[in-house]
């Protein structure tokens, strides 16, 4: 509890830590929406789509068929490079994040606010590794999503089976996230290489869950009561009103997983003490 607690200070030390990583984000996203909105100009795809708007979004009225005739074969060949890049540009832009975050909160544990330019240099420096990671992931993860689909398989539909063979597929993806939750930590806090992030973040993992279990409780259980207080806000006022409490809430946390579990891999590798960065350039 007591890093958590250190987390959430270093926050309000540094709330300036909050805005490279969502403004990207936000800015990313708006790119990505107008994309989307030129593809679907470009094609005349709403003009096609007009009377499935026109009839309340009902999918009985809605002739598919029709639809893709007035389309033409010439839209797929354009929708789907689309998707697999947009794929692509998922699979890059949440490397770049998450290596950017995790070097944000290393520099501002180690005294270093130049906020904008730790999170960039961060994400272009370990850009490369941080791609990696996520084929890594994926690749732990294809042998329990292909048991769990053979099994699935010769079950009935519905039944205590199905129940228990869900419940144990989502303990095992949670045993592959804890697995590799130090993995950040250890390569950009601690500089280590690709294999050596790898085997201390298995290394550290059940030390780590340990000393995170009561607080993630916590951490779920607090946020389990203000889900329910701005819903009982959004009830008795507007929805928007919640929705205004709520964004500032969610920004202020935005931080919190990248900065709690650098202070968790400084503890367990008895590395409490600030790491002064290499250099403290200016983005």
């Amino acid at each position: 509890m007591k890093l958590l607690l250190e987390s959430f200070r270093t926050i309000n030390r540094n709330l300036g830590m909050i805005w490279p990583p969502v403004v990207t984000a936000i800015g990313l996203f708006l790119l990505f929406l107008i994309s989307v909105f030129l593809l679907v100009a470009g094609t005349g795809i709403f003009l096609s789509f007009e009377n499935f708007f026109s009839s309340g979004f009902d999918p009985g009225s809605f002739d598919f068929e029709a639809i893709f005739d007035e389309i033409g074969p010439g839209f797929l060949l354009i929708l789907i490079p689309f998707l697999l890049l947009s794929a692509l540009l998922v699979w890059v832009v949440t490397a770049f994040m998450s290596a950017g975050s995790y070097k944000l909160a290393s520099d501002v544990l180690s005294g270093n606010k130049t906020y904008w330019g730790s999170f960039f240099k961060g994400g272009f420096r370990y850009l490369g590794w941080s791609l990696v990671f996520g084929i890594v992931t994926f690749v732990m993860t294809i042998p329990i999503k292909i048991l769990n689909s053979i099994v699935t398989s010769f079950l009935p539909e519905d039944g205590a089976a199905v129940v228990t063979v869900t419940v144990l597929y989502v303990i095992l993806m949670i045993v592959i996230e804890y697995l590799l939750l130090l993995f950040y930590p250890a390569l950009i806090d601690g500089k280590e290489k690709f294999g050596q992030a790898l085997g201390t973040s298995f290394r550290l993992a059940w030390k780590a869950f340990l000393l995170t279990i009561l607080p993630f409780i916590g951490l779920l259980i607090l946020g389990g009561i203000v889900i329910f207080a701005l819903i009982g806000i959004g009830y008795l006022t507007h929805p928007l009103v919640a929705v205004i409490l709520g964004i500032p809430l969610i920004l202020y946390i935005s931080p919190l997983g990248s900065v709690w579990m650098t202070l968790v891999y400084r503890k367990l590798t008895h590395r409490e003490e600030p790491v002064i960065p290499e250099t403290f350039e200016e983005f």
